[in-house]
């Protein structure tokens, strides 16, 4: 009997470490880098054109309050900086799945311009209809290019999944410009059939031990 239950204990935290394994896999880590724009120097795709990375899109939003509906990716050429590229607009922001998928959200890193830290609002689109919706404050730290540290990681709390988009809006004129840079997501995929065998298996398996 022991062996047994031994047995089922090793099935139960095999299946676990599995689909810990399968989430960590869907795990990215958005920060623009694999767009390639040197130091220095920024990439301005034009208005109303997104940019692709780490299987996401980024792309400017409806919201052109500012009439510059476009993008900066910029890395260290105007505007706030932490050492790598940064993803800027100057109103809003939607992030997509390329492909259409749905995905979860944990954080991001925020900074925006001399003069345009401002609070914020983050809107997620659910998967079957439906919103979510977070704000943020910033510290209002915002030197441009220069010693302090300009950017701020925000973290979401409950619900920031199953989502088809999240946009980040920030409203607010020329100057209203903001940088989001390191967005963790994860892609919500089903498990493969064998982890969701091993899982079964061993479930079953102590049910039928707890009724013996």
């Amino acid at each position: 009997m022991k062996r047994h239950s031994a047995t089922l204990k090793q099935l139960l935290s095999a299946s676990v470490v599995a689909l810990a394994i399968s989430a960590s896999a869907n795990a990215a880590l958005i920060d623009f880098g694999d767009l390639g724009v040197a130091a220095g120097t920024q990439l301005t795709p034009g208005t109303g054109i997104s940019v692709n990375s780490r299987g996401y899109t980024y792309a400017p939003g409806p919201n052109n309050s500012s009439g510059f509906n476009d993008l900066h990716i910029d890395n260290g050429f105007f505007g706030a900086w932490n050492g790598t590229a940064a993803g800027g607009s100057h109103d809003d922001a939607i992030l997509t799945s390329i492909g259409g998928g749905s995905f979860s959200i944990s954080s991001f890193d925020f900074a925006s311009v001399t003069g345009g830290e401002r609070p914020f609002r983050v809107t997620g689109n659910l998967f079957g209809g439906g919103q979510i919706f977070a704000s943020f404050t910033p510290d209002g730290i915002s030197d441009d290019i220069g010693p302090l540290v300009d950017f701020e990681t925000f973290s979401f709390g409950a619900g920031w999944d199953n989502l088809l988009s999240v946009t980040w809006d920030h409203t607010g004129g020329v100057q209203g410009i903001f940088f989001i840079d390191n967005i963790l997501v994860y892609a919500n995929t089903v498990p493969e059939p064998a982890t969701l065998g091993l899982l079964g298996l061993a479930l079953a398996g102590l049910g039928f031990s707890r009724r013996r």
